[in-house]
């Protein structure tokens, strides 16, 4: 009966003028077979009040609607009110748009854990697809629902993906998580062993003359134009031999106008547009900052050697000008293929990383690598120098840029960036705020150098 209803209110959505069906067959129902019509003449009575029910009846009866004559046999309550079966129904599916979309739900739900393989990533593409709906709109109701339609289709997949992995068997633990992927923007970023690995000093840049040791690169939005300026004036007054790369996220018109009267040819400066069309949606998402991995990846390949810098960060003065005040880090970052610098906060690497990101990155929740990162001092990304070796390239590159790629390993479901709480005892714990791309270089630095911090 129930599928009865939910046809018949699809047949009446798609055609409101039409009366619906089930009014006919209840009066079918109620008034022939299993509604037997009284003696009397029922069609000027009154329906009963509770009170004058008459309990003690083995068929009480209730009126049902004048959708027939007489009265439909039912169920005695607790209070002593009959309630006929059909209006239990009844009353059950008066939000029969909902029981239609419930049973929609569990129908999807149903094929979202069973299935596997290009059904299943094709399906995964919704979220994708409506990531890049969202960026079409500029009015503000639009976004509004572009980005509910978003977040609930993103969150509903999430959702199933976990119900599916407490489904799978122990023999998949040992499954790559990031091996969805897709392996063309790790080609086009040279991260897969297939491709020309381009490792530093043989990088296509120097060789042809192009790249500086090491190409200071950064990334500037819409509206922090005045704070780029800054920022290359101070690179070309104090490492004026250094090239840098500056890359457009957003920039209109008149600010890359601008900005290219102090970033251009005669000042060993480029200003280039960054394509997010042709990575995942979430990359373009600042929030995330996914683009910084793939910025970093996509320079190292070229130029051998790079120090991505926060706009907000100069060279200082009192370590004098040129080459010889970045030798000492130079020299360092040789040994090791990257260098790093502490943040500030002097926070452990669990107390800014969501739980979900461990896993991702193939740290076992059940062993000792998790509770390492519980002393694990935290580094910063505001500055960072890599040589593209091959130890690098494989160990810190590759895991930290798929896990960018990836939007279930960047942004978990329930991480935020803000409302951290580094009151709580110990610190080692939680604290709700999560580090996306910070949490996950720290997350694979620890794997690539085994917690040795010295290094």
């Amino acid at each position: 009966m129930i599928l009865l209803f939910l046809m018949s209110d699809l047949a009446f959505m798609l055609d409101p003028t039409k009366k619906k069906p089930y009014i006919k067959w209840y009066t079918s129902l109620c008034g022939s077979t299993l509604c037997p019509a009284s003696s009397e003449d029922t069609s000027k009575r009154s329906p009963p009040l509770p009170h004058q029910i008459d309990v003690s009846d083995s068929t009480p009866r209730v009126p049902s609607r004048r959708l027939g004559r007489g009265f439909c046999p039912g169920l005695v309550g607790v209070s002593g009110v009959a309630h006929a079966p059909w209006r239990l129904l009844h009353s059950t599916t008066r939000s029969r748009p909902f029981l239609l979309f419930l049973a929609l739900l569990v129908f999807f739900s149903f094929f979202l854990l069973t299935a596997t393989g290009p059904r299943r990533a094709r399906f995964h593409s919704l979220v994708e697809e409506t990531n890049q709906v969202r960026n079409v709109y500029f009015c503000p109701f639009h976004s509004i629902v572009s980005n509910y339609l978003y977040y609930t289709v993103r969150t509903y997949c999430q959702i199933v993906d976990n119900l599916k992995q407490n489904f799978e068997d122990e023999d998949e633990e040992d499954k790559d998580p990031l091996s969805d992927v897709d392996e063309k923007y790790l080609e086009e970023l040279g991260l897969l062993q297939s491709s020309d690995p381009f490792l530093w000093p043989d990088s296509p840049w120097r060789r042809a003359g192009n790249a500086s040791e090491p190409v200071v690169l950064s990334a500037v939005h819409g509206g922090r134009v005045g704070e780029a300026v800054h920022f290359l004036r101070n690179s070309q007054l104090l490492q004026p031999e250094l090239k840098v790369l500056l890359y457009d996220l957003g920039l209109s018109a008149h600010e890359t106008k601008l900005l290219e009267t102090y970033c251009n040819d005669s000042t060993s400066c480029i200003l280039r547009k960054f394509d997010g069309s042709v990575y995942p949606g979430h990359v373009r998402n600042a929030k995330t900052g996914a683009f910084r991995p793939v910025l970093i990846q996509s320079t190292l390949r070229d130029a051998g050697c790079v120090l991505w810098m926060d706009l907000e960060q100069r060279f200082a003065d009192e370590a004098g000008a040129g080459a010889a005040a970045l030798a000492p880090y130079l020299e360092r970052a040789r040994s090791n293929g990257v260098l790093t610098w502490a943040m500030d906060d002097n926070v452990p690497t669990s107390s800014r990383t969501h739980p979900k990101m461990f896993s991702k990155l193939g740290v076992r929740s059940d062993g000792a690598e998790l509770e390492n990162y519980n002393f694990q001092h935290m580094v910063d990304l505001r500055a960072l120098l890599v040589y593209n070796t091959g130890e690098v390239r494989d160990r810190l590159m590759s895991p930290w840029v798929r896990c960018a790629l990836s939007e279930d390993c960047l942004e978990p479901l329930g991480a935020q960036s803000s409302g951290c709480r580094f009151d709580k005892k110990p610190q080692y714990r939680y604290s709700g705020c999560h580090g996306y791309e910070v949490s996950a270089l720290n997350v694979v630095l620890g794997q690539m150098f085994n917690f040795e911090e010295t290094k």
